[in-house]
């Protein structure tokens, strides 16, 4: 049976950075093909924009920036299932937003139920 896993931005950021939790994605991850990584599209900007503050705030130098950005790059063409943010998962994500405290957006309203076993890469309480 396939699993599929739903990765936000904080998840798979770790993928390219050494934070608590990269591990746990790195195992998960190495399952491939036994297992597919969903991404929100939206998620492309935002892992950018994480990697690339790392290293404005020198937390990663000129070298490992330019290899991770390409590894992502590479990746995100190759490797992870896309799921697109349109007007249906916009809907979704104001609907859930007036209704929980906090919700990963854009992440949680682009994950679309498959046929497969599926998780959530970061499991959050929603009150």
């Amino acid at each position: 049976m396939v699993e599929f896993y739903f990765f936000d931005t904080s998840a798979i950021v770790k993928r390219y950075t050494q934070e608590a939790g990269s591990a746990w994605v790195l195992e998960i991850i190495d399952q491939q093909p036994a297992v597919r990584i969903i991404l929100s599209r939206i998620t492309w900007v935002e892992v950018i924009s994480a990697l690339s503050r790392l290293r404005r705030e020198r937390k990663i130098g000129a070298t490992p920036f330019s290899r991770e950005m390409r590894a992502f790059n590479q990746h995100f063409r190759a490797e992870y299932h896309i799921q697109e943010f349109n007007q249906a998962v916009s809907k979704t994500a104001g609907e859930l937003v007036q209704r929980h405290r906090f919700v990963p957006m854009m992440q949680c309203s682009s994950h679309q139920p498959f046929e497969f076993k599926t998780h959530i890469a970061q499991p959050r309480v929603y009150t």
